[in-house]
């Protein structure tokens, strides 16, 4: 029988890599892969990353915050932070989310100086050199070809258009020159943006993939109520986890078809106490210093839309990973994991480490192994919550309770060495870690081993 595939030679796309957070974006946007030694979790950042939500619902920090950790994990890497909005003073705030600085790997740059063409021109030039430079910048992943081999990328460069809804173009720029803001000629200002804007999201995709390079763009919400024939239609969603009335702002037609993820912040509401005091406070906490985002995902083209993420955040720390676990299991998941004596708090993998509300930010900065029970806890609890078990390569629905319980008694690896393991995949061979995802951990449970391949 003929194979046309042998006739018909047709170049097949290749894997798009996600690097992974650290956060629980790395399980609402990814999917399991088995490598040479383990599974792999590709999730969290793709090639187009769309961060969209009304005023105050802070978008830029969210980004900027997991720009600034992630850059941690991928060494090498670099970031473009374009500010259309010009109210970025400094690059101070990247330093004040991390414990080690990278603002000497960021470049900042703004709209009084460039336009969405002359930001185009750079990625342009960014692409062109970083493929020009391949063979110093390349580097070796655990994510496999079909044939078994490591798949090789260039260090991932990160570039921040923060916002997208306001960066103007040159033919906006000149309407605006030539005629008075009330000349009828200005009407085609929108018109003429929203073309600009659309015909660069067309390339960004293939500028990512090509260079790897990983795009997130800021956007705002609005409302809008469409006129319909009929006064009792609903006014059609333009996302289906989208509010009706929810309009994402000067991105041109495709932004929501464009970007490979999207997220919506859609509420934000300080974590206080009974006092009206910060519930998770440190020495220099306000009353409105950490926040709740609740963050929904709007578009997945790597898992399902809908999920939803309950950052805790920290005005002057950004996403606080490790207190969103704690405050996940305790929130969300009825204290799944916990043991609960009054106030008192302490993880069943690690029962001699108690914390309370006033003190478990200084406890998890003290311990890494605290971190990663809550961690896999909180996983778990996750996947269970928003994951559908069809086709599943590992059976995720063991009682959180077992899960702990079989791995306290497990010899190969012990409880030590997977509480000391790190989550996320990296190119550096120089972690100490053992790479060790949820998947793994299951499987440890279920087959008493890790299982090579």
């Amino acid at each position: 029988m003929i194979n046309l595939f042998d006739l018909v030679s047709v170049t097949e796309a290749q894997f798009s890599i996600f690097l992974n957070t650290n956060t629980f974006l790395d399980l609402a946007f990814g999917k399991f892969y088995q490598g040479k030694n383990n599974w792999l979790l590709n999730g969290g950042l793709s090639h187009v990353n769309g961060f969209v939500g009304r005023n105050g619902m802070y978008k830029s920090a969210k980004v900027d915050s997991i720009v600034a950790n992630t850059m941690l994990m991928y060494p090498g890497s670099n970031t473009y932070s374009y500010d259309s909005e010009k109210t970025k003073p400094s690059k101070t705030r990247y330093d004040d989310y991390v414990d080690t600085p990278v603002s000497d790997r960021i470049k900042l740059f703004d709209g009084d100086e460039y336009d969405i063409n002359g930001v185009h021109d750079i990625i342009k030039d960014l692409v062109n050199t970083k493929l020009k430079h391949a063979k110093d910048l390349e580097v070796e992943t655990p994510f496999l070809t079909k044939d078994k081999k490591n798949i090789r990328m260039l260090i991932p460069t990160f570039f921040i258009i923060d916002s997208f809804s306001r960066a103007r173009s040159n033919e906006e720029d000149e309407l605006f020159t030539k005629f008075d803001l009330n000349d009828s000629k200005t009407n085609t200002a929108d018109l003429a943006d929203g073309k600009i804007k659309t015909h660069f999201m067309k390339q960004l995709i293939g500028y990512g993939k090509k260079a790897h390079i990983y795009f997130l763009l800021t956007a705002h919400v609005g409302g809008k109520k469409e006129l319909t024939s009929m006064p009792w239609q609903q006014t059609p969603r333009q996302l289906q986890y989208m509010r009706s009335d929810d309009r994402i702002k000067n991105v041109g037609s495709q932004f929501e078809f464009l970007t490979s993820t999207c997220l919506q912040t859609t509420t934000v509401k300080a974590i206080t106490d009974k006092d009206n005091e910060c519930y998770y406070p440190t020495l220099f906490s306000t009353p409105t210093e950490v926040n709740e985002l609740k963050t929904t995902v709007l578009r997945n083209k790597n898992n399902a839309a809908g999920m939803n993420i309950p950052f805790v955040f920290s005005q002057n720390q950004g996403i606080l990973n490790d207190l969103t676990h704690f405050n996940y299991l305790r929130e969300y998941a009825k204290d799944a994991g916990l043991n609960v004596k009054g106030n008192n708090y302490s993880s069943m993998f690690l029962p001699d480490i108690s914390v309370n509300r006033k003190n478990v930010r200084a406890k998890l900065k003290d311990s890494y192994e605290l971190c990663r029970a809550l961690q896999l806890t909180a996983q778990l609890i996750y996947v269970q919550n928003y994951w559908t078990t069809f086709k599943q390569d590992i059976d995720t629905t063991i009682p959180v309770e077992e899960f702990i319980n079989i791995l306290m008694k497990n010899n190969k690896p012990s409880i030590s060495d997977i509480l000391n393991s790190r989550g996320y995949w990296s190119y550096c061979n120089k972690d100490a870690r053992m790479y060790l995802t949820l998947f793994d951990v299951l499987q440890i449970i279920q087959n008493g081993k890790l299982e090579k391949k």
